[in-house]
């Protein structure tokens, strides 16, 4: 939940959306995440923004900051956009933070910093922004176990290959039975 002064900006839940429940999470506990090699030589993006800090920035005070209410003890707290409370640790690929979801954060930051009238606007920009938003803190909350791809088990490759490939942006394969099944 986002506040700027007295504008509350605040995204609905979907109706009938239930996050999936995870065996030995507790409710509100965050997923942890699998961290890179030590001093993360590939530069690999750690700390992803569910809401881009461009759009969080659109809604600072005059200190360079948001207000941010704690819903479960309604607490009224500032944070800058870069602030641990919008990110998520390694949730998505970086082939997914610099590709296809950057695209995705451009389409919808060239809607926001040229506010159009109704028919002039970018709705799939918008819409497309929306839903990547929705699914980012989906994955942040759920989990998902390893699920085997047609008796294909995981590769031998060291998790220093793993960081050079995904670098490169190439991507593994993880199957999301929450999602999908």
């Amino acid at each position: 939940l986002i506040t700027s002064g007295s504008t509350v900006t605040a995204f609905p839940p979907l109706r009938g959306y239930k996050p999936a429940r995870v065996p030995g999470v507790s409710e509100g506990r965050v997923m942890p995440y699998e961290p890179t090699i030590k001093k993360n030589p590939r530069q690999l993006t750690i700390e992803q923004h569910f809401h881009t800090a461009h759009a969080i920035s659109l809604f600072y005070d005059l200190d360079d900051k948001v207000e941010v209410m704690e819903l479960s003890s309604s607490t009224i707290f500032k944070r800058h956009k870069r602030a641990k409370i919008f990110c998520t640790k390694r949730t998505w690929d970086q082939r997914a933070e610099t590709g296809y979801m950057a695209s995705i954060e451009d389409a919808f930051h060239k809607e926001i910093d040229n506010i159009k009238s109704f028919p002039e606007r970018n709705h799939e920009a918008i819409s497309k922004y929306c839903l990547l938003w929705r699914q980012r803190h989906y994955h942040h909350l759920n989990n998902s176990a390893d699920v085997a791809l047609d008796e294909i088990s995981g590769s031998d490759l060291t998790k220093e290959q793993e960081e050079i490939l995904e670098s490169k942006n190439y991507s593994f394969v993880w199957i999301i039975s929450a999602v999908f099944g």
